[in-house]
């Protein structure tokens, strides 16, 4: 990177809590880049991934289903007994999504 392009990089200080610097450094490693690239990096998908949410979230909203499908509430009452352990814990965490992101989780599926 030359001077001129070092020049028109914002810099800010961040306050990390007890270990995350380390544990930042060691995926870092882990992917060979800096930390610095690590932590830009993850913030640009961040901010990528809520963008993206927040659209999905506003498609669902404004679509009708293209066909029926259990409501949310139908959704939380399910016997999961059934399930094998993998499908089990993939709903359980889709339960602990807002209802805005399982609603985009759900359109996506579709």
């Amino acid at each position: 990177m030359n001077k001129q392009e070092t020049a028109n990089i914002e810099k800010f200080v961040v306050r990390l809590p007890n270990g995350m610097r380390r544990r930042i450094a060691e995926v870092a490693k882990q992917y060979h880049r800096s930390m610095n690239s690590e932590i830009v990096s993850r913030l640009e998908l961040s901010l990528n991934t809520e963008i993206v949410e927040e659209n999905l979230t506003d498609q669902v909203a404004e679509k009708e289903p293209l066909y029926s499908t259990h409501s949310l509430t139908e959704i939380h009452n399910l016997d999961l007994s059934g399930l094998g352990e993998e499908e089990r814990s993939l709903i359980e965490l889709i339960l602990l999504l807002p209802t805005g992101k399982q609603k985009a989780l759900i359109s996506l599926l579709k």
